[in-house]
């Protein structure tokens, strides 16, 4: 609400510093009639700011209830891609060392390749750790920091 007034100031100061840096005498605002200005139209912008956010008191609820229920289902995905890591790794490595004792290349090199592509997932959601358990033990935080970061 706080940029909302303060962006309809500075589209007022604009417009008043555009027609007092016109020369012409006739289309310069004085000083005394921006201050009536202001005041007369600062109640009513006031008013329709409170209006509109009284209107959007119900759906913002509705989103930060949904915003918390997000934050399980990220953390639920990051869960499955550590899980789906350690099993390719863990896959990998046994069909290696398997392709390996029976001489078959092709399966060991792609048996590296498939590994390779689990261990980056496994170090990606390594590293998503501090979300996933936002996500489980707090979710209204991980809802807050998102809004946070949306209003930044």
């Amino acid at each position: 609400m706080k940029k909302l007034i303060l962006l309809g100031l500075m589209l007022l100061q604009i417009s008043v510093y555009a027609d007092t840096t016109n020369t012409s005498a006739t289309n310069a605002i004085e000083i005394g009639e921006v201050e009536r200005i202001v005041d007369k139209y600062a109640d009513k912008f006031t008013d329709a700011l409170k209006g509109l956010a009284a209107a959007l008191e119900v759906p913002a609820k509705h989103v930060y209830a949904i915003l918390v229920k997000q934050q399980m289902v990220y953390a639920i995905g990051y869960l499955i891609l550590i899980i789906a890591g350690i099993f390719i790794v863990g896959s990998c490595i046994g069909l290696a060392s398997y392709a390996d004792s029976n001489n078959y290349e092709f399966l060991c090199v792609s048996s590296f390749i498939f590994g390779v592509v689990g261990a980056i997932m496994l170090i990606v959601g390594m590293c998503l750790i501090p979300e996933i358990l936002t996500g489980f033990v707090n979710p209204e935080y991980g809802a807050i920091k998102d809004i946070a970061n949306l209003i930044k």
